[in-house]
């Protein structure tokens, strides 16, 4: 077999498939595995097997009796499917290893907040029982699962609303506390090539309202300089050389604080979306070019100031998914846009859980519009079965 063509792809689900196809237009030849025997990337990658990406020994087991000579070992996801990547990329010692340490930050949210506070990068205090905050009558908290994504099961409470017994349950099944913090969200999106920040971008990140779920993402051009330099700290304190990098970040008036990294791509369409439409950068051949020890461009300046917003059912009432309405509306209020298709035509869509449940996402430079008002806007109509 020829050598320095098989790639593997920790995953072969739908947001895979960008990577993939990439990949198999480069040239290579996919190696994939993915829990969905029937996964939608296994047409594309000749050779593939159904495991789980959260199966990190079986999926090296299988890899080894291929006696094969690996490129490099890829990932469009998230949670686990990193820790298994990294186990892949350790094995057979492939572009972009972090080490073990960076395996437990990935998999623990908890144990990531410990070594953040340890090397002097996060003041975020973490409470590991009602008791410890028993006595801050009228502060907020976070509970959260340590391992959860999407956003999902976020609750915001104060120690004097929430059942003592519900709380302590929920510590010991795996969630944490956190101090509440308000200020502007915003996320870091960086590619780190030999210890050099060679992609840079900042957005303001909003939130659906009374929700932990992503609205909106706006690429910011003026951005404070401490936001840079904070990225720069972290590259430093955890002796990065080779990694893509997402950080999400709370600036209050005299603190930014990280709220959660992940050594990975940034997802929410960044890299397949967001990435071309405002910085003209081509992420995913960037990300490729990384974890196979190629050259990676250099691009650290907004080009185009757009916004990118979720469009999520924001009423109780579920509707179904037309995208005739969605283009006739988008037409009617938008001069320059770009929609990003989430659910199927025809699918049901119900009042969300978690940011799995938007609709679809639309790219746009309607800057006076706000996220609550895009959805307010597509909702309308969505609801009604006439179009206005």
């Amino acid at each position: 077999m020829e050598e320095d063509v098989y790639v593997i792809s920790v995953g072969a689900g739908k947001n895979q498939i960008p990577l993939i196809q990439r990949l198999v237009e480069r040239g290579y030849i996919v190696v994939a595995f993915d829990k969905n025997k029937n996964a939608s990337g296994k047409q594309l990658s000749p050779i593939f097997n159904n495991i789980s990406t959260w199966d990190y020994e079986s999926a090296i087991q299988w890899l080894s009796s291929l006696k094969i000579k690996f490129r490099g070992a890829l990932c469009f996801s998230y949670g686990r499917a990193l820790v298994t990547q990294q186990k892949i990329i350790d094995f057979f010692d492939l572009e972009g290893k972090l080490g073990e340490n960076f395996v437990n930050i990935m998999a623990d949210k908890g144990y990531q907040r410990r070594i953040l506070c340890e090397l002097g990068l996060s003041t975020l205090k973490e409470f590991y029982s009602y008791n410890d905050i028993a006595g801050d009558v009228g502060h907020k908290f976070i509970v959260k699962d340590k391992v959860g994504v999407s956003s999902n099961n976020i609750l915001l409470i104060q120690n004097n609303n929430y059942d003592k017994e519900k709380l302590e349950k929920k510590v010991k099944t795996g969630y944490i506390i956190q101090e509440f913090l308000d200020g502007e969200e915003y996320r870091i999106v960086s590619i780190i090539k030999n210890k050099r920040i060679e992609f840079f971008s900042v957005m303001e990140r909003t939130n659906i309202k009374t929700t932990f779920f992503t609205g909106r993402l706006r690429p910011e051009r003026n951005y404070d300089n401490a936001i840079f330099s904070l990225l720069k700290k972290v590259i430093d304190k955890f002796e990065i050389t080779d990694s893509a990098i997402k950080i999400d970040i709370i600036k209050e008036t005299n603190r930014i604080e990280i709220l959660e990294i992940d050594f990975g791509i940034p997802g929410d369409y960044f890299e397949t979306t967001i990435s071309n439409c405002c910085y003209n950068y081509n992420y995913i051949d960037n990300y490729i070019n990384l974890m196979l020890g190629l050259p990676v461009e250099h691009k650290i300046s907004l080009d185009n100031e757009l916004c990118f917003d979720y469009v999520y059912n924001n009423k109780d009432k579920e509707f179904i998914v037309d995208y005739s309405k969605i283009f006739y509306v988008a037409d009617k209020y938008f001069d320059n846009y770009k929609i990003i298709k989430i659910k199927e035509q025809d699918q049901v869509a119900r009042y969300p859980n978690s940011n799995m449940d938007a609709v679809f996402a639309i790219v746009h430079n309607r800057m006076n519009l706000s996220n609550y008002d895009v959805n307010q806007i597509f909702n309308d109509a969505l609801h009604s079965e006439v179009l206005l």
